[in-house]
């Protein structure tokens, strides 16, 4: 397949868009065993590469990926994976806020996902993604338990947890602008754990009246370490890319790190008092 955006494509006030100004192309390949097996009923592999680039031409994302998705004799779901992006000789056009663009460093993770029997009352769920950058500065461990519970056709609960603990070393910092006003593009070394949980919870009174809930608490703590500023942003060594940013009158007001809390939810009762005509009330925090 074969994309496109404009730099001048512009929908947001139709829906969102994440970035225009890129065109890529990535292709699919699949081999797949429909006949159930000694140990699994199907069993598919796949592998996957993409490559990114600005309609200027500058290469900002290659990438492989393989992954399998089994399912075994108890209908439980297996997939596991690995991707490597960021392959040399791609950078960012973006993460410098607009400064220049800066090399990527390779970025290599492995995921696994399981799901249990989906023909039962409780159907458990895990997922976890291990992964590293920046050439062992930086990496990341995700752990996502979750379980699903359908005590009947009326109700169904939905509760998951995950914990995420993310070491970044290329994290934008800010842009300050000097006395002889040069501008520095800055980067810091990012220490990361944030730790959510998410309640879903579907009823069916009768079949003109529901009730939905949703309802995530959510914390994310980091710091602040090792703060550079661009040297040489297209250099192969990576040692090279940054220098030390030493303005400590800038630093001084300038944040060390952050402390997020957050409550999210929404509850929906819907009420269908007559055919074809609803009411709905919500309640949205």
């Amino acid at each position: 397949s074969y994309n496109r955006i404009s730099p001048g494509f512009e929908p947001n006030d139709l829906g969102y868009l994440q970035r225009a100004d890129l065109q890529n192309w990535s292709s699919w390949f699949s081999l797949n065993w429909t006949t159930p097996k000694a140990f699994f009923n199907s069993a598919g592999w796949n592998f996957n590469y993409w490559s990114f680039w600005n309609t200027a031409g500058l290469p900002i994302e290659r990438a492989f990926n393989t992954n399998a998705h089994v399912t075994l004799r108890n209908n439980m779901l297996i997939n596991p994976g690995i991707t490597a992006s960021q392959l040399p000789g791609t950078y960012s056009d973006r993460n410098s806020r607009g400064g220049p663009a800066v090399r990527h460093s390779p970025l290599v993770n492995g995921f696994l996902n399981f799901t249990g029997d989906d023909r039962k009352q409780v159907i458990p769920s895990f997922f976890t993604n291990i992964g590293r950058s920046d050439y062992g500065h930086g990496g990341w461990v995700e752990v996502n338990p979750s379980a699903d519970l359908r005590v009947s056709s009326r109700f169904h609960m939905n509760l998951g947890v995950d914990y995420n603990h993310n070491r970044d070393d290329t994290q934008w910092y800010g842009n300050f602008t000097d006395s002889a006003d040069v501008t520095h593009y800055t980067f810091a070394h990012l220490n990361q754990r944030t730790l959510s949980a998410t309640l879903r919870f579907d009823v069916t009174a009768t079949p003109n009246l529901t009730f939905q809930l949703y309802a995530s608490p959510f914390v994310s703590k980091g710091s602040y370490s090792k703060i550079r500023e661009i040297d040489d942003p297209r250099a192969a060594d990576y040692a090279r890319r940054y220098t030390p940013y030493t303005d400590e009158t800038v630093l001084a007001d300038q944040p060390t790190g952050f402390n997020v809390k957050q409550f999210r939810s929404n509850a929906v009762v819907r009420w269908e008092y007559r055919p074809g005509s609803t009411l709905y009330l919500v309640w949205t925090q």
